[in-house]
């Protein structure tokens, strides 16, 4: 059920409800603006600022009454700031006083969206741009020590700084050895160095008897 005008998520609550009393699967999409409450409200009393805050606290609620626990997802749609484009553009990898990390971390929602991380929303983003659904179950892989994303059983992401030698010959040998099926490396460009990137790149086109795309990002 997709509803463009969600308001306080009753489309929500109706869904539950009729999946609690005849067992079904039915799911449900929930698009609202974040409209702010009218002033002097009891809502804004209440201490909600906008309106889709009120269906998150129903859905919550009508979950915890009904005993639902399959849980829900909560998206923004939200460009980047100016300042964060500024800075992508004027981007060196070369210059030591700007580190990688800062590239991730500039992608971070406010905490009046969510406060996800911005390595969550950028692995969000590029997830639904290659035609993953929003409910899509994203692996996190330990590749010696560094945190990946593994989607669709054949996609892995790389958005995190710190990938190294070390990271690229575990990376290799899992492949290699048929542990891991992996037929595209996404990398987050600016989270690599020079050296990092070539090296990866020169040895998954050398030493794997199997084609991996790599699709870099910025």
């Amino acid at each position: 059920m997709l509803d463009f005008f969600a308001g306080s998520g009753t489309t929500a609550q109706a869904v539950m409800e009729l999946n609690a009393e005849d067992g079904g699967n039915r799911r449900y999409i929930l698009c609202q603006l974040d409209e702010p409450v009218k002033a002097g409200s009891e809502a804004e009393r209440a201490g909600y600022q906008t309106i889709d805050q009120i269906a998150v606290e129903r859905i919550k609620r009508a979950a915890m009454k009904l005993g639902d626990k399959s849980g829900f997802k909560h998206y923004y749609i939200k460009p980047p700031e100016a300042q964060t484009i500024e800075k992508i553009t004027e981007f060196d990898p070369d210059k030591p006083a700007l580190i990688a990390d800062d590239m991730v971390a500039e992608f971070a929602a406010p905490s009046g969206f969510g406060g996800a991380k911005g390595e969550e929303v950028l692995l969000a983003t590029w997830a639904v741009a290659d035609g993953y659904r929003l409910t899509e179950s994203i692996e996190r892989l330990d590749i010696a020590g560094y945190q990946a994303h593994y989607a669709g059983g054949s996609r892995l992401y790389l958005i995190a700084p710190g990938w190294g030698a070390e990271q690229t010959k575990a990376l290799l040998n899992r492949i290699g050895t048929y542990s891991l099926n992996v037929n595209a490396l996404i990398l987050y460009g600016y989270s690599f160095t020079f050296e990092s990137l070539r090296e990866l790149e020169n040895n998954v086109r050398q030493s794997l008897d199997k084609t991996v795309q790599i699709i870099k990002r910025y």
